[in-house]
């Protein structure tokens, strides 16, 4: 989902910055369009600041951890989700969950985990049009890792 903001500073790079602090995101993952350019004037009568349109527009992996970090929050676990990329240059994407409490994401023989690993694929790739899609693995406290070692031994 596309983010829009209208900001303005002394400069363009100053307004550029100023719009990705407010959409909270780093400024090199924005865009941006010049509506106004910044004007000097004279002894700073007639000065004109730079006004600028920036758009983020979110990755899949982001829109993804987003949702896992709300479920989180919501359900008031004290737990914290991380973002890492899988090995092998695919877009396949991992995402981990440490923290007190964060067990009960689990469920029985991890049918929740599953149940949050699906809504998370769904939340990332819900674009329309999209014919690739991202997909997205959720751990919690390496229970998969755990769980496969134990099947294993089986």
């Amino acid at each position: 989902m596309k983010q829009e903001v209208t900001a303005t500073g002394k400069t363009v790079e100053a307004a550029v910055a100023a719009g990705a602090e407010q959409l909270g995101v780093p400024a090199a993952s924005v865009t941006y369009e010049i509506i106004e350019a910044p004007k000097k004037g004279f002894l700073g009568f007639g000065e004109v600041p730079a006004k600028v349109r920036v758009t983020f527009v979110p990755t899949p992996e982001t829109v993804g951890l987003a949702f896992v970090k709300t479920v989180l929050s919501d359900m008031g676990i004290d737990a914290a989700a991380e973002l890492s990329g899988l090995p092998g240059g695919r877009r396949e994407y991992f995402i981990s969950i440490e923290g007190d409490g964060a067990s009960v994401l689990i469920g029985h023989h991890g049918e929740t985990l599953d149940a949050l690993q699906y809504l998370a694929n769904l939340a990332a790739n819900r674009a329309e049009g999209k014919d690739d899609h991202e997909r997205i693995t959720v751990d919690v406290a390496g229970y998969r890792a755990r769980r496969e070692e134990k099947l294993r031994e089986l």
